[in-house]
């Protein structure tokens, strides 16, 4: 009992760790995320800041090398040694830690132009300790986003917004063109900086999809009804693949660009098939052919009539050879119009049939979504900074996952 009590004791704490490691990893992405986009919109300071908090978080080499970054083209704009120095020590820790692959070029070339500077400002006796910043307490909005506007203790701007405020509590405002609006909490801690990271939701593009009644919608291959439609169709922002089919029309089909929030009219005249075009003189031949079919009884009937009355002489008495030859050919025109009434009945049968086939089975298929076509994520791969010998710039870095 007391070994069971041990193991549910210890798998408990290894629950409670997983999941505190889970909270850190969390919040540097966050303090990540957030140094990237200040340092996209020019500010290195702040992007310094953020990425630091990230690094004593998770000190993983993609911050390390970003954060090296921040500080090599801080020092381009403000020539605090202390940030030379700070950068140095990073990417050396950077190549420690990647050796190979991922930024050791950049690192590298970024090493051969910042450690001659370095030498040289430790030989002029310059000062390499980083200024001691007052302590302040800000708050940095942020958003995945880029160009939402924010808005906290009565500041507002693009974001990222960073705002010097006293400690507690506040709203924090975020809105874009194409997302919800949100707004959310965010704490202000004395003498700390803070970041808060609004989540915004994207609207949903509207697909307004209008048809003959009883038209079978299909977006990107799947159903979503028949029209008059009960809703509008929301999808994605992205690419996507309408078709539009009914019983005895021609297809439609169309490939439309949506934009967040946009509304797309999509009116779809349905032209009738040549195939339904068909199907009201194959049932026009068929009546025809019935008519017949009863006319042709109709004149056996008649010929029937008239032989019967020739046989009702021959049993009241003898008929002469001219009786009989009529009587003959009235019986034969009789039988001949029997054959034809029926096989135009039968004719006027299977063209009816085919008619109601042609009528019932009168479905085209509507085109088939491209092979390559698929719909634009919301998300794509961020920009990261990034120095070289010749000068800086930015890169692609997937910071998902760190």
């Amino acid at each position: 009992m007391k070994h069971l009590i041990v193991s549910v004791m210890i798998l408990l704490g290894a629950t409670r760790m997983a999941v505190a490691e889970d909270d850190k990893k969390a919040e540097a992405e966050k303090y990540y995320r957030a140094g990237e986009s200040a340092y996209n919109n020019g500010q290195y300071l702040a992007a310094a800041d953020a990425f630091e908090e990230a690094l004593e978080l998770l000190p993983v080499p993609a911050i390390v090398f970003s954060t090296a970054q921040a500080y090599r083209l801080l020092y381009v704009g403000d020539k605090q040694p202390a940030y030379v120095k700070r950068a140095v020590e990073l990417y050396h820790q950077y190549l420690a830690q990647q050796r190979e692959g991922g930024r050791v070029p950049d690192a590298t070339a970024s090493l051969a132009e910042l450690e001659p500077v370095l030498e040289r400002l430790e030989a002029e006796g310059k000062s390499l300790v980083m200024p001691i910043k007052a302590p302040r307490t800000q708050l940095m909005i942020s958003s995945q986003v880029d160009g939402a506007k924010g808005e906290v203790a009565g500041q507002t701007g693009t974001l990222p917004l960073i705002v010097e405020v006293a400690a507690g509590d506040y709203t924090v405002k975020v809105e874009a063109e194409g997302y919800f609006a949100a707004e959310q909490k965010a704490t202000a801690v004395d003498g700390e900086f803070i970041v808060s990271e609004v989540v915004l939701q994207p609207k949903p593009a509207i697909l307004d999809v209008r048809a003959e009644a009883g038209s079978r919608v299909e977006v990107d291959g799947r159903p979503v009804g028949a029209t008059p439609l009960s809703r509008a169709i929301e999808v994605p922002a992205g690419k996507h693949f309408v078709a539009i089919t009914r019983r005895g029309r021609i297809a439609f089909s169309r490939e439309v660009v949506a934009r967040r929030g946009e509304t797309i009219a999509i009116h779809a005249d349905l032209a009738r098939t040549g195939q339904r075009k068909a199907v009201p003189y194959v049932w026009i031949g068929a009546g025809v052919l019935a008519l017949a079919s009863g006319a042709a009884g109709g004149y056996a009937l008649v010929q029937q009539g008239k032989a019967e009355d020739i046989d009702a002489i021959r049993q009241d008495g003898q008929i002469t050879a001219e009786q009989l030859d009529e009587y003959l050919r009235h019986r034969d025109r009789r039988d001949a119009g029997v054959t034809t009434m029926w096989v135009l009945a039968g004719a006027s049968l299977i063209t009816a049939t085919v008619g109601t086939l042609m009528y019932i089975f009168d479905r085209p298929d509507a085109e088939a979504p491209p092979i390559s076509f698929m719909p634009e994520p919301e998300t794509g791969t961020s920009v990261s900074p990034f120095a070289t010998a010749d000068g800086a710039g930015a890169g692609l870095l997937v910071t998902r996952g760190f």
